[in-house]
């Protein structure tokens, strides 16, 4: 497993105050485990390291992307965007569209803010 993976879930333990007996104790596996597994001697499977993290109140996702950077997937989505349109298809139609309103805003807001710098667009018509 990723050296970084395993210094930030050991880093998480250690914010959390726990020691590894107490992980262990609560994932239900043998009182060296856990820093076998934070010394790189063994892995945790994946069903264990998200246990870990539920357990020190981390989301996984952000634990692969700090490690990994934002993995993509076939589709060139990362983990980040993909936990946005999960959360985005729990709204309603109305707040759907005011999210797409929103996000409209802030690409005009960029695009004012590349033209010049007080935000003006030199290309429009202006009555003077």
């Amino acid at each position: 497993m990723n050296e970084k993976i395993l210094s930030l879930l050991k880093s998480a333990r250690t914010s959390k105050q726990f020691t590894q007996k107490f992980v262990a104790e609560k994932l239900g596996v043998k009182g060296n485990t856990i820093g076998n597994y934070e010394n790189g001697i063994t892995e945790p499977d994946i069903d264990t390291f998200v246990k870990l993290c539920n357990l020190y109140e981390i989301n996984y996702s952000d634990v692969l992307e700090t490690a990994y950077g934002h993995p993509q997937d076939e589709n060139n989505i990362s983990i980040h965007e993909k936990e946005l349109i999960k959360k985005y298809r729990q709204l309603t139609a109305e707040q759907q569209g005011a999210v797409e309103n929103n996000i409209d805003y802030f690409i005009q807001v960029n695009k004012k803010d590349e033209t010049t710098e007080n935000g003006e667009d030199p290309f429009a018509n202006k009555v003077g």
